[in-house]
C-alpha cells in the first residue's frame, strides 16, 4: 500500500497564549487555503503546524506578501453601523434585520455573522465588543490601517522589512514593524506601556501588522450555525461558538470585571478548513439536554459528555475590563483538558454540583452597583478547577465549595426563602476525595460520623424520617423521599442544633437530639456501616485529633448519599482501622467501653445481651455524662446491663475523668465489635470454673 507523505511547517509563533495568537492562526489556514485547497492545520506542542500546505514558511511569507500587496483580505466595513446605532437608540432590532435583508452585501454577510445577531434585540459576540467596537477601538478601522501599511502606507517601512516581519511573526522571532492598530482587546503587546517616565510616561502599543489583519481574517469563522441565530429570542452569547457568560465573582471587587469568556478548542489532528469551520458551526456544549451558557456548564459539560472532532483540550480565556468599563482584554485563565474516557462518578457529581449551583441566589446588578451574594463564585471557580485538574485536592475544593455555600445559605434568612434544592453526592465521590493517600484517623471517623443510618417509620402513606443523616444536623435541610434529593426549607428545622460551639459541643448536641427524636421504647439510633477501631476512640478521647479537619471531612462525607455505598466503605477503610489494646487501654477508654454497647443493639447483644437497651435508658445515661456525673452515669450503665442480662464486676471505687464530654461524644460513634467487646470483657464478674470428676 502507498503512503503519501506529507510536509509539516511549524509556527512556533502562532502559540495559544494569546487569544490574537489563534484567531490569527485561523485567519491564516483560511488565507493559506486559497493556494493551497490541500492544507490542514494542527495544533502541536503549544504552537500550530500547516500539513500538506507550503513545503517551507517562506513560500508562506510570499503568499502573504502576494495577498497584502493586492489588498485581497476578507472584506471587512461595518456596513451595518447606521443600522446598529438606530437599533441600540430605539432598544430593538428592526434596522439591522431590515439592512440584513434587504442592502447587505453576500460577501460581507460572514463577518456581519461574526459580530451581532438580530432578536428582539441585537446580542453582540463579547469577542467584538458591540458590533466591531470596544470603546474607542474599531477592529474595522484597525484592520484598514495595518493593511495599508502592508500595503506600503508607512514610508518608514520598507518592503524588505514587511516581508521579513511576516516570517518573524510566524516564527516567534521579534519584529521591527510595531504599532497598536486598535488590537489590544486580542494582544496584550498592543497596550500602551507605562513607566514612571515624565516626559513620555507611556509607550504606544507594539504590535505588527501582520497579527492585526491576520486575527481579523479569522473572524468570519466565529458567526455559528445558522440555526443558533434565527429567531426573536436570539441571545448573543449562545449565538456565537463556545462564548459563554463567565463565571460568577469570588468577592465584590471583581462584580462586573469579567464580562464574558470564549473556551476555544485545541485540535491535534489535521483538520482542513471545511472541517474547522463545521467545528466552529458546532461550537456549543450541552448538559443534561441544556445548552451550556456559563463558563461552570460549560466545564461540567467537558467532564459530562466527552467531546468529538478530534478536541484534545480548550484555552479558556477571559474577556475583561481592566482600565476601562467600554473596553476589554483578553487573558488566559485555564488549559482544560478533554479525557476519552469518561468517569460515571465525576459525570454524576458535576450534575449534582451544577444543580446545586443554578439553585443558589445569584449575584444581581442594581442600577450601577452590584448585589453580590457570593454563593456562586467559589462553586463555579472550584468546578472549573476541578476539570481542568481532577485530582483528590480539587475534588476537596469543590466539595467544601458546596458545603459553604450551604451554610451560608442555612445561616440567612432571606437565602432561605428560595428553598435551595441540592441532591447527595455517589459514594464513590469518597475515592475521588482521600486519593491514593492513607487514611487518617480524622478521616476514618467522619466516615464513621457522616455513614450513620437514619431511622424510619412506616406509615399508612409513606415512610416517615425519624432519624436523619449526620447531614441533617449541623445543616437546617430537609431530605425529599429516599431519593437522596434534600431542600432547604423557609424556616430552620429544629433537628439542626449544629451551633458555635466547639466540635465536642457539637457532637454532643447531636447525639442528645438524635436520643428525643426517637421513642423512649425504640432502639439506639447510633448505627453505621463504617467502623473505627479503638485507637482511633482513644486518639478522640484524649484530645490528639485535629478537630477542625475533623469537622472539615464530616461535612464533606456528609454530602455523600451512603444508602448503598457499604461496598465503597468496606474498601476505603480495610485494614485501617487499629487497636489500642495493644498500647494499653487508658481509664476513659475502659469507661467508653463499658458504656458503648448499651449505645448500639448489635454490640450489646456481642457482650451478651439478651435484648437491646431502650432510648429511655440511653437518654438518662446521656443526661448523667452531660452534666459531668459520671458516677451516676455508671451506676444507671449497670443497672441497664443487670436488665438485659450482663453482670458487672463490683467496683465501688470513685470513677473520675477529665473527659466525659468526649466520651459522652463519642458514644455516638460506630466501632469494631471485636474490639470493643474485648475490652468489655475487662468488666464482667469473673465465672467459676467447676471441675469435672
Amino acid at each position: 500500500m502507498n503512503r503519501e507523505t506529507w510536509p509539516v511547517l511549524p509556527l512556533p509563533g502562532l502559540t495559544l497564549d494569546y487569544l490574537g495568537n489563534y484567531l490569527a492562526a485561523l485567519g491564516l489556514l483560511r488565507l493559506a487555503t486559497r493556494k493551497w485547497p490541500t492544507v490542514r492545520a494542527c495544533w502541536q506542542a503549544d504552537h500550530l503546524s500547516l500539513v500538506n500546505g507550503p513545503q517551507d514558511a517562506q513560500a508562506l511569507v510570499d503568499h502573504l506578501v502576494e495577498v497584502a500587496s493586492a489588498g485581497s483580505w476578507t472584506e471587512y466595513e461595518k456596513g451595518w453601523d447606521t443600522a446598529q446605532k438606530a437599533d441600540t437608540k430605539a432598544k430593538s432590532a428592526t434596522n439591522v434585520a431590515r439592512w440584513q435583508a434587504r442592502d447587505a452585501r453576500e460577501q460581507l454577510l460572514p463577518m456581519f455573522h461574526a459580530h451581532l445577531v438580530a432578536g428582539q434585540r441585537l446580542g453582540f459576540n463579547p469577542l467584538l465588543g458591540t458590533g466591531g467596537n470596544a470603546g474607542k477601538r474599531s477592529f474595522s478601522k484597525g484592520r484598514s490601517k495595518a493593511a495599508g501599511a502592508l500595503r506600503g502606507g508607512n514610508k518608514a517601512w520598507k518592503p524588505e522589512a514587511i516581508a521579513s516581519d511576516a516570517l518573524a511573526f510566524l516564527s516567534g522571532s521579534p519584529c521591527q514593524c510595531l504599532a497598536d492598530f486598535g488590537a489590544a482587546c486580542w494582544f496584550s503587546a498592543a497596550n500602551k506601556a507605562f513607566n514612571s517616565g515624565v516626559q513620555r510616561p507611556f509607550r504606544d502599543g507594539q504590535v505588527t501588522p501582520w497579527a492585526m489583519v491576520l486575527a481579523c481574517e479569522g473572524l468570519p469563522l466565529l458567526s455559528g450555525a445558522a440555526c443558533r441565530r434565527l429567531g426573536t429570542a436570539g441571545k448573543g452569547r449562545a449565538a456565537f461558538p463556545f462564548v459563554v457568560a463567565a463565571a460568577a465573582p469570588l468577592n465584590a471587587s471583581d462584580a462586573g470585571r469579567v464580562m464574558a469568556e470564549t473556551w476555544l478548542p485545541v485540535w491535534d489532528r489535521p483538520m482542513g478548513l471545511d472541517e474547522v469551520s463545521v467545528l466552529f458551526r458546532r461550537g456549543r456544549a450541552e448538559l443534561q439536554g441544556r445548552a451550556a451558557t456559563t463558563a461552570p456548564a460549560f466545564s461540567a459539560a467537558i467532564v459530562h459528555c466527552g467531546v468529538d472532532a478530534g478536541v484534545k483540550e480548550f484555552r479558556r480565556f477571559l474577556l475583561l475590563h481592566t482600565t476601562s468599563e467600554q473596553t476589554f482584554e483578553s487573558r488566559l485563565a485555564d488549559v482544560v483538558p478533554v479525557r476519552d474516557r469518561r468517569d460515571q462518578t465525576m459525570t454524576r457529581v458535576t450534575g449534582a454540583m451544577m444543580r446545586l449551583r443554578d439553585s443558589l441566589p445569584p449575584d444581581r446588578k442594581k442600577g450601577d452597583r452590584w448585589i453580590v451574594a457570593g454563593l456562586r463564585g467559589p462553586v463555579d471557580q472550584a468546578l472549573i478547577e476541578f476539570a481542568a485538574r481532577p485530582c483528590a485536592e480539587n475534588a476537596c475544593a469543590l466539595t467544601d465549595a458546596a458545603v459553604t455555600a450551604l451554610r451560608k445559605v442555612d445561616r440567612n434568612s432571606g437565602h432561605r426563602k428560595k428553598k435551595v434544592r441540592f441532591s447527595l453526592l455517589p459514594p464513590e465521590w469518597a475515592h475521588h476525595l482521600v486519593g491514593s493517600d492513607p487514611l487518617t484517623p480524622e478521616i476514618r471517623l467522619a466516615l464513621a460520623l457522616a455513614s450513620i443510618r437514619p431511622t424510619w417509620k412506616d406509615s399508612s402513606s409513606r415512610p416517615k424520617m425519624v432519624t436523619a443523616p449526620f447531614l441533617g444536623y449541623w445543616l437546617g435541610a430537609e431530605p425529599r423521599g429516599r431519593s437522596g434529593a434534600w431542600m432547604i426549607p423557609e424556616s430552620v428545622p429544629f433537628r439542626r442544633v449544629w451551633g458555635g460551639s466547639d466540635l465536642t459541643g457539637n457532637l454532643v448536641a447531636v447525639l442528645r437530639r438524635r436520643l428525643v427524636e426517637e421513642a423512649p421504647k425504640a432502639d439506639a439510633p447510633f448505627d453505621g456501616p463504617a467502623r473505627v477501631g479503638l485507637a482511633d476512640v482513644q486518639a478522640w478521647l484524649d484530645g490528639s485529633m485535629d478537630d477542625v479537619l475533623l469537622t472539615q471531612w464530616g461535612f464533606r462525607f456528609s454530602l455523600v448519599d451512603w444508602t448503598d455505598g457499604r461496598p465503597v466503605i468496606d474498601n476505603l477503610i480495610r485494614g485501617s482501622t487499629g487497636d489500642a489494646r495493644g498500647e494499653g487501654v487508658s481509664g476513659t477508654l475502659a469507661l467508653f467501653a463499658l458504656i458503648k454497647p448499651l449505645f448500639n443493639a448489635g454490640l450489646a447483644e456481642t457482650v451478651g445481651a439478651t435484648k437491646p437497651v431502650r432510648v429511655g435508658t440511653l437518654s438518662r445515661i446521656a443526661a448523667h455524662l452531660d452534666g459531668g456525673d459520671l458516677d451516676e452515669a455508671v451506676k444507671t450503665a449497670r443497672q441497664a446491663y443487670h436488665a438485659v442480662g450482663v453482670e458487672l464486676a463490683d467496683i465501688r471505687a470513685p470513677l473520675s475523668s477529665s473527659h466525659v464530654s468526649r466520651l459522652l461524644a463519642a458514644l455516638m460513634f460506630p466501632v469494631a465489635t471485636s474490639q470493643v467487646a474485648g475490652v468489655h470483657s475487662r468488666w464482667r464478674s469473673p465465672k467459676r470454673h467447676e471441675s469435672k470428676e
